[in-house]
């Protein structure tokens, strides 16, 4: 059946009365806001529909008005199964006044209950919430005295108690996107998560019901980058494109922020600090209990002032002995470290000879700039390694404003470190100006910032990684006909894609496996090392394994666990 498009007061007239309803987002994160606010209004002018059971697993809404506060109607609801109902006082109050039946499970067993009823299954099965009020020798997970029916059930398994959240039929689905093409598929890069939307649109299409999606804007069918999918339109039914983009806001703070997405990342030196009151003491007491090899997991709330306060004083993680990697900086820079290295071969260029430009100085080319160099940082100082087969000649970083140099007065700490150990002949100038001659660019900008013109200007045999996503700085074939040797990207339908998944199983082999109390440049370098040594016979399209070759993770791990006790 093919995809209906309609607008928000359009679809909201297919759900019927005595239906049950599942939403997706957090907090205000992926909030069908536009919709919702749709059936608020057609309840109030109609009447219509009527006790609807409400299933939702994180919190939806600003704690006053937005998100799910909008079924916040007697009449609208019947029943709620909520993961969280602190952001939705609307809705609480009919709870607490008895208006409608409430239960609240715990929100990953409702995540997992969305893939169970997709697959058909009975029930969530787990030991998640024994012995707790969701227990029904407790309560069940119901909050007030018209909720009766269990909707939890004891069960024993090989001996163990185990609780069985109970599967129900989903007859729609609100949940959002950023694009959808012609034909329902529906991408979301602008948001900052995707949540459990697919879990949602496929378990109300196991049930029969109809899944209404929320977008940003409809577009060609062809134009979405396939990798980008996240709800393919076989599950969709309505596409409704937003007519006020002030009920599509990336969060119910803003319109939309990139550092949320990952494209860009804001360096932790810009943080304000936090202003000295009880929050920020509790957090200090708690920043105090952070000790060497612990493990930590920094929620939201109370939690995140750990985090800052750390970072106020220059507490390090990994310094406390906490091994820390960031996969679109770490992982980025090893990936492309280890493809570089194969594309040498291909050449024939001595790796320790190449002359390389980096297009884009955020967090990605920042960490690839200092693996190609050589350099590692703790809190306080970052030093260079003496010359190794592990590093280039030289690297220039691009950001917007041109080539990064020690002439430049307008550089953050990240940038200034890279300038005093890069760019050795000190160049300025634009981009173009930082291609001339050089051997390789590694574009992870934007799309269509590296010109046919351009890559004629390099050196000859020129490799060419253009990482943008979905649209890279140039496409393949153009690159290919303007002169370049070897050429990658960030894509699964090009040849030779750089994809972090290739470096962070194994390096989390390797500390889980050798109990490892920090990741260091030499184990960066293990790992680059073991990704290149995996292909065997490179060539212009084979310069980097394949992210399911068997025993990759394995490979990568043990390569760094033989290189620390090798150097012990």
């Amino acid at each position: 059946m093919a995809v209906k498009f309609m607008t928000a007061a359009e679809a909201v007239k297919l759900v019927t009365s005595n239906s049950t309803i599942a939403t997706g987002g957090f907090v205000g994160n992926a909030v069908p806001e536009e919709l919702e606010i749709a059936i608020e209004n057609r309840f109030v002018e109609t009447g219509e529909p009527k006790n609807l059971t409400l299933v939702y697993a994180a919190g939806q809404g600003d704690g006053k008005t937005r998100g799910l506060n909008h079924f916040g109607h007697e009449g609208l609801l019947k029943r709620v199964i909520g993961g969280h109902w602190g952001l939705v006082p609307k809705v609480q109050k009919l709870a607490l006044d008895n208006k409608i039946e409430a239960y609240n499970f715990p929100q990953g067993c409702i995540s997992h209950l969305f893939r169970d009823i997709a697959a058909n299954k009975p029930g969530t099965i787990t030991r998640v919430g024994l012995k707790t009020f969701v227990d029904p020798r407790l309560q069940g997970g119901k909050l007030n005295e018209v909720t009766k029916e269990d909707m939890v059930e004891l069960i024993e398994l090989r001996g163990k108690e185990y609780l069985m959240y109970k599967a129900f039929p989903i007859d729609f689905a609100f949940i959002r996107g950023t694009y959808a093409d012609e034909n329902g598929n529906v991408t979301m890069e602008k948001e900052a998560g995707s949540l459990e939307v697919l879990s949602i649109a496929q378990a109300c299409k196991n049930s029969g019901g109809k899944v209404i999606v929320q977008v940003e804007k409809v577009v060609k069918a062809g134009t979405l980058d396939p990798k980008l999918v996240k709800i393919p339109g076989i599950y969709v039914d309505t596409i409704v494109q937003v007519a006020d983009m002030k009920n599509h806001m990336q969060t119910f703070a803003e319109d939309f922020n990139a550092s949320y997405t990952g494209s860009v990342k804001v360096p932790v030196n810009s943080m304000k600090p936090m202003e000295l009151d009880d929050r920020k003491v509790i957090a200090r007491r708690a920043a105090m209990e952070l000790i060497p090899n612990a493990i930590v997991n920094l929620g939201i709330g109370m939690p995140e002032g750990v985090a800052r306060v750390a970072n106020e004083e220059g507490i390090g993680l990994q310094d406390l002995g906490i091994p820390v990697f960031h996969d679109d900086q770490h992982g980025t820079a090893v990936a492309v470290t280890a493809a570089l290295q194969s594309a040498a071969k291909v050449v024939s260029k001595d790796f320790t000879d190449l002359k390389v430009t980096i297009l884009g100085a955020g967090a990605a080319g920042i960490a690839t700039a200092k693996m190609l160099l050589g350099i590692e940082c703790d809190s306080e100082t970052c030093t260079k390694q003496s010359s190794s087969d592990m590093q280039v000649a030289d690297v220039i970083l691009v950001d917007s404003k041109g080539i990064i140099s020690t002439d430049r007065d307008d550089l953050n700490s990240h940038k200034s470190v890279i300038a005093r150990y890069s760019n050795v002949d000190g160049l300025t100038g634009s981009a173009e100006d930082a291609l001339r001659g050089r051997d390789v660019v590694i574009g992870v900008s934007g799309p269509n910032t590296i010109s046919p013109e351009m890559v004629k200007s390099m050196a000859d045999n020129a490799i060419v990684f253009a990482m943008a996503n979905p649209t890279p700085e140039i496409m393949p074939d153009v690159a290919r006909e303007a002169g370049a040797a070897v050429v990658a990207t960030g894509r699964s339908d090009f040849a030779n894609q750089i994809n972090n998944v290739l470096v962070f199983p194994g390096i989390f082999r390797a500390v889980i496996d050798g109990r490892l109390d920090r990741i260091t440049l030499e184990d960066k370098q293990a790992a680059v090392k073991a990704l290149a040594d995996m292909v065997t016979n490179p060539g212009p399209e084979n310069i980097i394994p394949d992210p399911f070759t068997p025993g990759l993770a394995e490979t990568v791990a043990k390569a760094i666990l033989q290189n620390r006790q090798s150097a012990s």
